[in-house]
């Protein structure tokens, strides 16, 4: 009796079993038609079933076939109805939209996609350089900023050599105004001078040769002092 009683345990287990290997080999079937991300959801499903080995590899090879199909069509979709103009931004949303079908073959498109990427790029340079004369400092930083985020070849080293020259005519003018003549200067003017250039907002490289020629005429104005000083002494 006992036999039978896990004779008949063991037959209805199978039974669920089988049962439990239809529902899922269904479930596959039903993912003809549905869109890339049901399809993954449901392969996910499957992965985790408790079914046989060879039930579940053969669910998953049939589930993994209907999805690179499917993926493959929604890829080639989005990319036909591509924007003819996008920003860097829309661009790059647009790559990684696409990236989530990874089993998509894009090598037909990479051509069309790279141009793209190329012309999302170039619209903005065009627009930086156009802005380029109308920025103040703070708008040139930032504009440099965005040139390291991402920006890459010729074009944008160029827009950047613009920038960066931009930045230093600004500098030298200001630098100018502080101390237009700094051979002429007093004491007290290339003191205050030289504070001002110390704790302004410029290029390290301006500010150092600056500081020095303030530095080298303060010294010069102690030491003619100084030569006074010994000659009035020796009268």
């Amino acid at each position: 009796a006992y036999d039978q009683k896990k004779d008949f345990n063991s037959q209805i287990d199978e039974a669920l079993l089988r049962r439990e290997e239809e529902q899922i080999l269904q479930k596959v079937k039903d993912c003809q038609g549905k869109p890339y991300h049901v399809i993954s959801r449901i392969e996910s499903e499957v992965a985790k079933a408790q079914v046989s080995e060879a039930a579940k590899a053969e669910a998953l090879a049939q589930i993994r076939e209907i999805k690179r199909v499917r993926g493959q069509q929604e890829a080639e979709q989005l990319i036909h109805a591509m924007p003819a103009n996008m920003t860097r931004s829309q661009y790059r949303t647009f790559r990684q939209k696409l990236a989530q079908y990874q089993d998509a073959d894009l090598s037909p498109y990479e051509d069309k996609l790279e141009e793209k990427g190329r012309q999302a790029q170039k619209a903005e340079l065009d627009a930086m350089i156009r802005r380029l004369g109308k920025s103040d400092r703070k708008g040139l930083l930032n504009m440099l900023q965005q040139l390291g985020e991402g920006f890459s070849g010729k074009d944008a080293a160029a827009v950047q050599k613009q920038v960066e020259e931009r930045i230093r005519k600004l500098d030298e003018a200001a630098i100018d105004k502080i101390c237009p003549n700094i051979l002429t200067m007093t004491f007290d003017e290339a003191a205050k001078a030289y504070e001002q250039i110390e704790g302004g907002p410029f290029l390290p490289e301006l500010k150092t040769n600056t500081l020095e020629m303030i530095d080298k005429r303060l010294t010069k104005i102690k030491m003619d002092e100084c030569a006074l000083l010994v000659d009035k002494l020796r009268e």
